[in-house]
């Protein structure tokens, strides 16, 4: 009797388990939910749908690339938030799904995107949209040393162009910025009120208006080599700040395009200020460009690679001029090419450089041009006396080459004010 009961619990402990394994979904079965492939929360998972986002990330998070053509899509705007570092791996592909889509990185969060030159981070708008301005931005707020951006491609960003300075990528904090890349924008391609850690080897492309546009001081001066701006209809790094008062010596870097100042700019501090050979600086209308007594200035241009001072559009008489007042014996003006100042007749306007009493300042191998009225205006022949000078040619200055405010004396010879003469004494 014994082992007759034996038997049959045996019996249905055997049928029970066919049972069970029966009617288990197999791995190929997609309704199991354990199946690699199929929980959404496995690293794992070889889903051939890309993960859908919208929404905030306070914590760490990590984005690996799930080897998807699009491996995320994005809803609205997405905001990194508190103390939360969001990393995304190399090989990744972003797609917002319109033109509301973008990424803030707010004040204390961080971004790390650090791709590869075979694996680019990727972010891009809808795939039924291939229109620049398909999606919105991405905003960086924060200062943190870890925010790194390389070998980031923004495709085709920058819906909102509302604002002068509106573009793809917004950098009101600090990064680290190098080998990215910028393709197309409804108008400019990287806007920065914030600094840079670094930022170089990178490509802005296919803007209708400027590729880089300029807030801060800071970041103007420090930017790096090897950057590239090509196919924007305003080829030229838009600098919005009309003055620095320096507070350490800087130098403005020699780009592959023009700086361009529609407000003029105006220099202060006892620092240096140094112009690369090369470099080219666009004044905006009837603006002018002035250096404070304090200030050591340094533009000391080559034969190959003079440094030009001109107005946007190259005419006489479209920006005031340069108003020099450094009193600062190392200033240097070398293989300099300023042209088309003389605004108008008023005394602080009608010239290419106006050179005031106390000044010192080197000035050789420059070329003086297509001033509306003069090319130097001095404010008395005493200035000459902490003036050296030497192969300073003059061109096409229409009311004569140097001008003096004032009468004087200078090396023996008298000059009247209101006195025009072909070159420096």
């Amino acid at each position: 009797m014994k082992k007759f009961i034996h038997f049959l619990g045996f019996t249905i402990l055997s049928l029970s388990m066919t049972i069970f394994l029966t009617s288990c979904p197999g791995p190929d079965d997609p309704t199991n939910p354990w199946w690699p492939g199929q929980n959404p929360d496995d690293p794992s998972n070889p889903s051939s749908d890309p993960t859908q986002f919208s929404g905030s990330i306070d914590v760490n998070t990590t984005w690996p690339d799930l080897g998807l053509p699009v491996d995320y899509v994005v809803s609205g705007r997405m905001y990194v938030e508190g103390n939360a570092l969001l990393t995304i791996e190399p090989g990744v592909t972003i797609m917002f799904d319109g033109n509301d889509g973008g990424l803030v990185v707010q004040e204390n969060a961080g971004i790390s995107m650090v791709g590869t030159p075979d694996k680019p981070i990727v972010f891009t708008g809808p795939t039924n949209n291939p229109n620049n301005g398909s999606w919105e931005l991405i905003e960086i707020q924060s200062t943190r040393n870890d925010n790194r951006l390389e070998y980031v491609q923004f495709l085709r960003g920058g819906s909102h162009d509302y604002w002068s300075e509106s573009s793809v990528v917004w950098i009101p904090g600090k990064v680290h910025m190098n080998n990215c890349l910028i393709d197309g924008s409804l108008k400019n391609g990287l806007t920065v009120s914030g600094d840079f850690y670094s930022f170089n080897n990178n490509t802005i492309k296919n803007c209708p208006n400027y590729p880089l546009y300029i807030r801060s001081n800071d970041a103007l001066y420090s930017m790096g080599s090897n950057n590239t701006y090509v196919a924007n209809n305003k080829n030229m790094i838009y600098v919005n700040n009309s003055s620095v008062d320096l507070d350490d010596h800087v130098t403005l870097k020699r780009m592959s395009v023009p700086y361009y100042f529609p407000n003029g700019y105006d220099l202060y501090g006892a620092f240096k200020y140094t112009i690369e050979p090369g470099v080219t600086m666009l004044i905006g209308s009837a603006q002018d460009m002035n250096i404070d007594e304090e200030t050591t200035f340094i533009a000391d241009g080559t034969i190959d690679a003079p440094i030009i001072i001109r107005g946007l559009e190259d005419e006489p008489g479209y920006w005031n001029g340069i108003q020099y007042g450094s009193q600062k014996a190392a200033s240097v003006m070398n293989y300099v090419n300023v042209s088309g100042g003389g605004y108008n007749d008023d005394w602080y306007n009608r010239f290419n450089l106006m050179i005031e009493n106390d000044s010192r300042l080197t000035i050789t191998n420059c070329v003086i041009s297509n001033s509306q009225y003069y090319g130097i205006e001095l404010n008395s022949p005493s200035v000459m006396e902490r003036i050296t000078h030497s192969n300073v040619v003059f061109l096409n200055n229409q009311a004569g080459n140097v001008y003096f405010d004032y009468g004087g004396e200078y090396n023996g010879v008298t000059y009247e004010g209101g006195q025009v003469i072909p070159q420096l004494p």
